[in-house]
């Protein structure tokens, strides 16, 4: 059955990521190659989007800058407040054609899946059905396919455009203030260590109070 958002999976039903899974993950991909050239315009619109953004701080830095006197090659007040209006204007549009893409594409990628699905459920032999229940045969069909289109159009595009944001914000700060970058990313080890930590002790944490909350089970 379909675990719904916010609900932790159950020990046996964790996957571990090894070769096989990747391999039977990377199954699910063959169904966006009918619409590898949309997929790829998206991330194209991603990488413009995200890049555009990162101009906008920037910019604002400038307005900052031009108000107290300091010189750029826009010494106008008025006309950089109108730059970043056409940033955010640029970017509104990069991004509307990017959430555009990415949901055809999901849209259709989970229609063929669908199909493939169902084509496979009825030729598969009466003793499956036996086996299993009507519910969870409609749940793969419905509620999995759901999350796997949540997947390619929110989650996929979200782990791009912060990859994007992350390798670009990183160059930035190298080529404007490159001491302060390189001691930022010198305490990101420990506060990554850190966080690892913290996170085992509160699962365990977790974990023996849900113990000692539930009742024990009678024999």
């Amino acid at each position: 059955m379909a675990k719904k958002r916010g609900i932790a999976l159950e020990e046996h039903e964790k996957r571990k990521l090894n070769k096989e899974s990747f391999s039977k993950l990377s199954g699910i991909f063959r169904f966006i190659l009918p619409y590898r050239f949309k997929f790829f315009l998206g991330l194209g619109f991603l990488l413009f989007s995200s890049l555009t953004l990162l101009t906008f701080p920037f910019v604002a830095g400038k307005l900052i800058d031009a108000a107290s006197g300091e010189g750029w090659w826009i010494n106008d007040i008025n006309s950089i407040a109108f730059l970043l209006l056409g940033i955010l204007l640029i970017q509104s549009v990069f991004s509307f054609f990017r959430v555009w893409l990415f949901a055809l594409v999901s849209e259709r990628s989970m229609r063929d899946i669908r199909i493939a699905l169902y084509g496979r459920l009825v030729q598969l032999p009466m003793t499956f059905f036996d086996k299993r229940r009507t519910g969870e045969l409609i749940s793969r069909i419905t509620s999995d396919v759901s999350l796997l289109q949540d997947a390619f159009s929110t989650t996929l595009a979200e782990l791009f455009r912060q990859l994007v944001t992350l390798i670009a914000g990183v160059a930035f700060l190298l080529f404007t203030t490159p001491k302060l970058t390189l001691f930022m990313l010198g305490t990101f080890p420990v506060l990554v260590v850190i966080a690892m930590v913290f996170g085992r002790y509160i699962r365990k944490l977790s974990k023996q109070t849900q113990d000692e909350l539930l009742p024990p089970m009678s024999s």
